[in-house]
């Protein structure tokens, strides 16, 4: 948190917004009553307000201590909601916790070959991610995975959907979805020119709703146009474009020659005690066993900084 209050971290650089999954963890290590924590999960990731004020005063009315708990977080940092449609719908910190994954073994080298390990690693996922891009653009490919998921199943829904057209200048149309038993028969309004549907997804994912979808369709308009930029291939792979250089032996001229930062040398008062050295790292609830008994020493952040998939 005092990191992320550096002006630095902040708008206009980047939007900082609290892991849900993390949140929701802390709230039930004060509040022990069962089934909080998935309470939590489901209010923090709603698009429509209204939906969130309904599972806020349930949550409420179940443990009336949590409006004291969350009075010092603001709505903007935890419920995709309010958040203002920055997190594009990511509510943990999966990429983070893929990385600690992947350096799992390297934790606990020296410093030096740590950071060597990091830095090879690195080089490693670029590489590998300029070669699955390039695989998916030379078979005509043109959003990520993510959004063709996304959008093939919005597709399949749309199907169901019934379209009437208010106003054809600024694309205005109410859209009824199918009834199936006690759900669906629900009615949202889209406005195309305004990039907005009440159901709030085309908004919060910058991917095209179901409903936006059938709109389209309805107009014989290609929903593929208001796909987010972020979601093309073409610009997901200037993420990866920086080519990295071998790092050089010391008798090549690269080898940097003048240090201008300190040298940093064991302090000679302080003994060395025997055995391996205790981790300090605040182990909690969310640290899963290893199928060989040890524990996942990964670290935890429990904050993110928004970024498009």
């Amino acid at each position: 948190m005092a990191a992320m209050q550096k002006e630095v971290w902040c708008v206009p650089y980047d939007h900082h917004r609290f892991c849900v999954k993390h949140l929701a963890a802390n709230f039930s290590s004060t509040h022990s009553k069962k089934g909080l924590k998935n309470r939590v999960v489901q209010l923090a990731s709603q698009v429509q307000p209204k939906k969130f004020d309904m599972l806020w005063e349930q949550l409420v009315a179940i443990e009336p201590r949590a409006a004291e708990w969350f009075e010092n977080k603001p709505l903007m940092k935890w419920s995709l909601a309010h958040d203002g449609h920055k997190r594009f719908g990511m509510m943990i910190t999966t990429h983070s916790e893929s990385w600690n994954k992947a350096i799992l073994d390297a934790q606990k080298l020296p410093v030096t070959s740590l950071v060597r390990e990091l830095f090879l690693k690195t080089v490693e996922y670029f590489d590998q991610r300029r070669v699955e891009i390039a695989s998916q653009t030379i078979r005509g490919k043109i959003f990520t995975k993510h959004a063709k998921k996304m959008l093939s199943r919005a597709i399949t829904r749309a199907s169901g959907h019934h379209v009437k057209l208010f106003d054809r200048e600024t694309w205005l149309f109410q859209v009824v979805t199918r009834k199936v038993g006690l759900k669906g028969g629900n009615s949202h309004t889209v406005q195309i020119q305004e990039s907005m549907c009440t159901c709030g997804k085309w908004q919060n994912y910058r991917i095209p709703c179901s409903h936006m979808i059938a709109c389209c369709a309805h107009v014989k308009m290609k929903h593929e146009m208001f796909v987010d930029e972020w979601y093309k291939l073409e610009n997901v792979s200037k993420v990866y474009g920086s080519i990295f250089e071998p790092i050089p032996s010391k008798d090549e001229p690269r080898w940097p020659m003048k240090i201008d930062f300190p040298k940093v040398t064991h302090d000679n008062d302080v003994k060395k005690k025997k055995g391996r050295r205790k981790s300090t790292r605040f182990l909690n609830e969310m640290d899963f066993q290893a199928p060989n008994g040890n524990k996942n020493t990964s670290s935890m952040p429990h904050s993110t900084s928004s970024m498009p998939p």
